[in-house]
C-alpha cells in the first residue's frame, strides 16, 4: 500500500504528453493538464503518506532490536567459525595440518570482543608463523561469511543486520587476503 501510495503517478502522465507531436490539437492544454495532474498527485499523495504509514502501523527501524539482532547474528557466526576451526581435516594450502599453537591463537583472535595482536616470527623449520595465521584467519573468516550467507537465504535476520555484518566480515577478508599477483 505504501509503495502504491508513494509511486510516480504523474511522471508518467508528463512524459506521455512531452512525446505529442507539436501539431497535436490542444496540445498546449494537455500538457497544462499532464503538469497539473503530476503536481496533484505529488502533493496529495506526499502530504498524506505519512498519516498512511501511521494508519497503517508500520514500525520504523528499531536500533536496540537491530543491536540485539547483530550480537545474535555474532554469536551464530563465532559458532561456525569455532566448528570450522575444530574441524579435523583442517588444513594449510598445501596439506599440512595446522600445529596447535597457530589454532589456540585463532580461536582467541576470533572470539567475541577480543582482539591479540598477531603473532611474528618463524617456526624452526622456517615457517613464517604471520602467514599460517594470516592463512587460517582467512579460513576462519570465509566460514563466518558462508554462514552468513546461508543466514541470508533462511531469512533469519533483517536486511539492516545483515548489511552490518557482511560489511564487518569485508572487512577482516580484506585484512586476511593476499593481494595475487
Amino acid at each position: 500500500m505504501v509503495i502504491g501510495w508513494s509511486g510516480m503517478r504523474g511522471a508518467i502522465t508528463v512524459a506521455a504528453a512531452q512525446t505529442l507531436p507539436a501539431d497535436t490539437p490542444y496540445r498546449a492544454q494537455l500538457l497544462l493538464i499532464a503538469f497539473v495532474v503530476a503536481i496533484t498527485t505529488l502533493l496529495v499523495q506526499g502530504l498524506t503518506l505519512p498519516r498512511l504509514i501511521r494508519a497503517l502501523r508500520i514500525p520504523g527501524d528499531d536500533s536496540t532490536a537491530d543491536r540485539a539482532a547483530l550480537h545474535q547474528l555474532s554469536s551464530d557466526l563465532s559458532v561456525r567459525v569455532a566448528d570450522t576451526l575444530a574441524d579435523p581435516q583442517l588444513t594449510m594450502s598445501d596439506g599440512t595440518p595446522y600445529d596447535p599453537t597457530t589454532l589456540d591463537q585463532v580461536r582467541k583472535w576470533t572470539a567475541p570482543r577480543r582482539r591479540l595482536p598477531a603473532p611474528s616470527g618463524s617456526e624452526p623449520d622456517g615457517v613464517n608463523l604471520q602467514e599460517k595465521f594470516q592463512e587460517l584467519m582467512l579460513a576462519a573468516t570465509t566460514a563466518k561469511q558462508d554462514e552468513l550467507l546461508s543466514l541470508r537465504w533462511a531469512g533469519t535476520y533483517n536486511s539492516r543486520v545483515l548489511t552490518q555484518a557482511q560489511s564487518m566480515i569485508d572487512n577482516e577478508l580484506s585484512r586476511f587476503q593476499v593481494p595475487e599477483g
